[in-house]
């Protein structure tokens, strides 16, 4: 087996799994209630060999008038959110399921996925078809043997 037929078939599991964890996210948005929140805390989270990244601790008040804390599962280094900034925040009525309403944290790592296995994808089927390619470009002219 080649390796650019390896590659193609791995990328192809992670288009699938990048638009079903991009569909599945925009199922759960389409039943939360959006509500204002603001940014409390960064907390500090380790990143491996000494490095640190930063997870946003937002309160929000829900329709029905709870007050609820939650850290955000994503987190960076430069922190992407500042203390006392407003964020916007998805949520279920009936779980403890929360997120920043922003593209990144909602679709972020969906996006990354389906887009790094696509170009992996199309790498791999170009240097599978390669030659064909390049004849279907450049058609060469056969000089017969005399």
């Amino acid at each position: 087996m080649s390796v650019p037929l390896v590659i193609a078939i791995i990328s192809a599991g992670g288009l699938i799994y990048g638009i079903y964890q991009g569909l599945s996210q925009n199922a759960w948005l389409r039943n939360a209630k959006v509500a204002n929140g603001k940014v409390i805390e960064l907390i500090e989270k380790s990143a491996g060999e000494g490095g640190q990244t930063y997870a946003p601790k937002v309160r929000f008040t829900t329709l029905s008038g709870q007050s609820v804390e939650f850290v955000a599962s994503m987190s960076s280094s430069p922190p992407n959110f500042r203390v006392g900034e407003r964020v916007r925040v998805a949520y279920l009525l009936d779980r403890t399921e929360y997120s920043i309403f922003t593209l990144g944290q909602c679709y972020g790592v969906s996006l990354f996925i389906t887009v790094l296995s696509a170009a992996a994808f199309l790498i791999a089927l170009i240097f599978l078809y390669g030659d064909e390619i390049l004849n279907y470009l450049h058609p060469a002219q056969i000089v017969p043997n005399k």
